[in-house]
């Protein structure tokens, strides 16, 4: 199994995913999300973690941590659709 989005901002992966499943166990790619700026691995190993990054994140306007990677409309509607991609055990 593998996570193919962020868990706390929705960032959908294409490759390089955040978390991977080996034999049972997940393991984090400890890269830096490049939407919230979280490392994978430790800002996201638990849920409460992530629920403060998250509201962190948001209450400073929900800036991109790669510019180069921001939609040119990135807008709080486009947060919202994005957040629908977290699963619910990470809400």
């Amino acid at each position: 199994m593998k996570e193919a989005f962020c868990r706390i901002c929705g960032f959908p992966y294409e490759d390089n995913f955040p978390w991977t499943e080996i034999d049972g166990k997940m393991y984090p790619s400890r890269e830096i999300c490049p939407c919230c700026g979280a490392e994978h691995g430790f800002d996201d190993d638990l849920k409460s973690s992530v629920i403060v990054y998250r509201q962190n994140w948001i209450s400073k306007g929900f800036p991109f941590d790669v510019k180069e990677k921001q939609p040119k409309d990135w807008n709080e509607q486009k947060l919202m659709v994005q957040l629908k991609n977290i699963s619910a055990e990470w809400l």
